[in-house]
């Protein structure tokens, strides 16, 4: 897919060696292009299907330093690989690695970024009206790493139009994924504040 306007919104900076003002205004340019690519394939032998996907981003935004116009470019990708398997046992695995990339590009001055996601999860069916799931997820973010692990219960009774679900998320109580990158131009601090560990009961009545 690939998108192009004539016009967009841009930030428009007055920038000196004390100061930085910036705002949003109207720029003339600005393009957009993405790429995604998927291959699913069912492994008999295994009872299981594995799946490869990638995606691709690249934009063009127009911006304005010190009325000179200065656009800026920025691309990213993810290359992913997960599975799942269908065995005929109470118990099953889903699993996935994903690599993240990303690269800007301002005034000649270049930077980059990158980091890994995994996750593992499997899921327990010890009778009809029993199932359980946990779900784990591992993050490497600039030789910082965080986990994340859920678990629920599902019990679904026979006969009834009651069902419950016990839910407890961020077993590990992480409280914020931290990012810190410096270059000889720039420092870019990211803090995004997480949930805190937390346990929800939902009760279900089907009409």
């Amino acid at each position: 897919m690939h998108s192009f306007s004539d016009r967009g919104y841009g930030l428009n900076s007055q920038v000196t060696e004390q100061s930085n003002f910036s705002t949003y205004t109207v720029i003339d340019g600005g393009r957009f292009t993405n790429y995604n690519l998927s291959i699913t394939k069912y492994l008999s032998p295994l009872s299981s299907t594995l799946k490869i996907s990638t995606n691709h981003n690249w934009t063009n935004t127009p911006s304005i330093i010190n009325t000179i116009p200065s656009p800026t470019i920025n691309y990213s990708a993810n290359y992913r690989l997960q599975g799942t398997t269908y065995f005929k046992l109470p118990i099953n695995f889903k699993f996935g690695f994903q690599y993240n990339y990303a690269k800007g590009e301002f005034d000649s001055q270049i930077t980059t970024n990158h980091y890994y996601e995994s996750n593992v999860g499997a899921t327990l069916r010890f009778s009809d009206v029993w199932l359980c799931k946990f779900e784990n997820t591992y993050y490497s973010i600039n030789h910082n790493t965080y986990w994340f692990s859920n678990f629920n219960v599902n019990y679904t009774p026979e006969n009834s139009r009651w069902s419950y679900r016990l839910s407890a998320n961020n077993l590990l109580n992480v409280k914020a994924f931290q990012n810190v990158y410096v270059s000889e131009f720039q420092r870019n601090e990211t803090r995004i504040n997480t949930l805190p560990l937390y346990v929800l009961l939902n009760v279900k009545y089907r009409f």
